[in-house]
């Protein structure tokens, strides 16, 4: 399936799922998919051992807005990046610089230039870029947001700061956008979203997913790929079936795959805790269910089980039973249980 981050590039490949997310950070659909095109995100550059290198965006796209064109950078951020703004700004200069140099030369066979150092004329222009950071991750990201975060301000003058130039990132901490934000976006990026927030209480998945059950009839694989990366799907992803639609995509049926995994957890005194099978599971099953699902991620610390024999409380069943069938591995489930 490949790294967090090769995931969630690939998943973002199509346009309306950037327009979507475009539309969210600005307020209203002003973002269409059929005027976005793809641009080269890939620059070259000389490193310190003097040796050329390439920096890469995440994604970039070229949009059309009101007559008026111009790029979007999304980046994705599985983890905290501690020198993201200079990260952000550099690549943002290094945009830049292309756009000047492609004026350079397209002004060259030109009689004359208005700055005949640089070759460029008062009526060139540049395309602004609209960068956007989407951080995936579980931890708040409260700094940096700003090249200022990175900067040792203390004791700096207060006179000087209005001097000193700051650079600030466009973050989306996707986990936080309110479901009604979700529900408006015209993609299946806000029910990825969704899954994500809501997959730590189970009272909670199960509601989502049943209000959105139509959406989640054609769900494809990139999209289930975002999820298990995001939050882990592994129980789930292995009674997926995929087909590829209209469009030559897989996709699945996540609705049925649910019910399947909830009828074979059943026939096997198993459940995952979702829909109707988290109630007939902890009759027949109980916290036995619990330590069955962990035992195919490898050997339980011997504490682990003692704890989960002994818990009557129902709904620490139900919680533990659906934490069991969606993580990798029993350390991950030790962890937060």
């Amino acid at each position: 399936m490949g790294q967090p981050n090769d995931v969630l590039n690939y998943y973002l490949q199509r346009n309306d799922r950037i327009a979507a997310i475009c539309n969210y950070c600005v307020g209203e659909a002003l973002f269409t998919p059929e005027n976005i095109k793809p641009m080269d995100g890939i620059y070259s550059v000389r490193n310190v051992k003097n040796k050329i290198t390439h920096i890469q965006r995440d994604i970039l796209r070229q949009a059309e807005v009101n007559g008026k064109r111009l790029l979007i950078g999304i980046e994705n951020q599985n983890n905290i990046n501690l020198i993201f703004p200079f990260r952000q700004m550099e690549m943002d200069c290094l945009e830049i610089r292309r756009q000047i140099e492609e004026l350079q030369e397209k002004n060259k066979g030109e009689p004359g230039t208005d700055d005949f150092m640089y070759g460029i004329n008062e009526t060139d222009k540049l395309m602004p870029v609209m960068d956007i950071v989407l951080y995936w991750g579980k931890a708040a990201w409260k700094h940096p947001k700003t090249l200022m975060d990175m900067l040792d301000m203390e004791n700096v003058p207060k006179e000087l700061k209005p001097l000193l130039n700051d650079y600030h990132i466009n973050l989306v901490s996707v986990r936080e956008i309110p479901d009604e934000e979700l529900d408006k976006m015209q993609s299946d990026i806000g029910q990825v979203i969704g899954i994500i927030k809501h997959s730590q209480s189970l009272p909670e998945l199960k509601e989502y997913i049943e209000k959105h059950r139509e959406g989640f009839m054609h769900f494809s694989r990139s999209a289930a790929d975002v999820i298990d990366v995001c939050v882990g799907i592994r129980a789930l992803k292995e009674v997926m079936q995929y087909h590829k639609n209209e469009e030559k995509e897989e996709e699945c049926n996540m609705c049925q795959a649910i019910d399947d995994l909830v009828r074979i957890s059943t026939d096997e005194g198993i459940t995952i805790g979702m829909e109707k099978g988290i109630e007939k599971g902890i009759a027949k099953g109980k916290s036995e269910a619990v330590v069955q699902l962990l035992e195919q991620h490898g050997a339980i610390p011997q504490e682990t089980i003692n704890r989960i024999v002994s818990e009557k409380n129902p709904e620490h069943l139900k919680r533990w039973l659906f934490l069991a069938a969606s993580v990798k591995t029993v350390e991950e489930f030790c962890a937060v249980m």
